[in-house]
């Protein structure tokens, strides 16, 4: 959680609990007078009354706890509450905050899951199961949708959380397994189909994974799938790394098959066009990137610097304009 990029997006729940303090009386029947007394404690605004008469549940207020740990694992009684958490569930805390954030995430509620998980990583940062339950959350909530920064940043959240699952839990084949969209959707097809190569690998082994023949037949669909994307990724690289030839012969194969839509690959074919000198080829390239992306301006640049070469100073004016406008908008 270093950084904590996503802290802000829990204050929501933070704002349903009000704070106040345990008698030391009520602290002795739990046992805890001595880690909470005088310390406030979250209580749940639709609680509160019950709590000033002395009926609140004990599971509301160890809830209460948890998720105000959970939304900010740097608060300023964190190691009070741990104590607490860990006398009241004697010892079994991990064990009930993971029930309690797989049976809030299973009605949808995957920000209050997350808060949850979160809790348990306070309490123990590699805790298998709280880490998979926070990445799965984090990536339930991008993938839900949301401004492009409350997107990115529990996307972040959830590949480094999965990253770091697979690197200290290698054996884990879930990881692995979701880590592969992560990199398809990045449109990084080569690291994809290797961490799904090694998903079919860990999940041979993989005590936890139990009955996956779905999941193992749907990646088994996708690396097929994704044969052709990497060979296209590869030949981009080619050419990026100055093979124009080698990367130019795949994706001429390429151009005009499923994956024509791609404007990265008519962009860089354009790019090995123009440096191996066939330059009627490299204009039409950078013309069929601005059919499928109008507002990519790489390849504008790179008709005007053509264009510029010819003599065709009306071309070269038109997609001058054309830049000044897009930068414009």
């Amino acid at each position: 959680m270093k950084g904590d990029r996503v802290k802000e997006y829990f204050k929501p729940i933070l704002d349903e609990y009000v704070f106040d303090r345990f008698t030391d009386e009520f602290l002795e029947k739990l046992s805890a007078r001595e880690v909470m007394s005088g310390i406030p404690v979250p209580i749940s605004m639709k609680n509160f009354s019950d709590f000033k008469t002395g009926g609140v549940r004990t599971i509301d207020i160890v809830r209460a706890v948890s998720i105000v740990l959970g939304c900010d694992p740097s608060f300023q009684y964190k190691d009070n509450y741990i104590s607490f958490l860990d006398i009241v569930f004697r010892g079994k805390t991990e064990e009930v905050l993971l029930n309690e954030g797989y049976s809030v995430m299973s009605t949808g509620d995957y920000l209050r899951a997350a808060a949850y998980f979160r809790a348990n990583l306070a309490i123990n940062p590699k805790s298998m199961q709280s880490m998979y339950g926070y990445a799965f959350a984090c990536r339930s909530l991008y993938l839900a949708g949301g401004d492009e920064e409350f997107v990115g940043r529990f996307k972040a959240e959830s590949i480094e959380g999965f990253e770091l699952l697979s690197e200290i839990y290698p054996d884990f084949a879930f990881a692995y397994y979701y880590l592969g969209y992560a990199y398809l959707n990045m449109g990084l097809y080569k690291k994809a189909q290797l961490t799904w190569l090694q998903f079919l690998e860990k999940l041979e082994k993989d005590e936890n994974a139990g009955s996956a023949d779905e999941e193992r037949q749907e990646i088994e669909e996708r690396l097929e799938q994704l044969k052709e994307p990497v060979q296209i990724e590869k030949a981009i690289n080619s050419v990026a790394a100055g093979k124009y030839i080698e990367g130019m012969q795949v994706l001429e194969a390429c151009k005009d098959g499923k994956h024509s839509d791609w404007w990265p690959m008519h962009y860089y074919l354009g790019i090995a066009y123009e440096c191996v000198g066939m330059t009627e080829e490299a204009i039409q390239s950078f013309k069929r990137v601005l059919t499928l992306y109008p507002s990519h301006i790489d390849s504008m640049d790179e008709l005007v610097a053509i264009y510029h070469l010819l003599g065709d100073s009306e071309n070269e004016k038109k997609y001058l304009q054309k830049i000044q406008l897009v930068k414009a908008e």
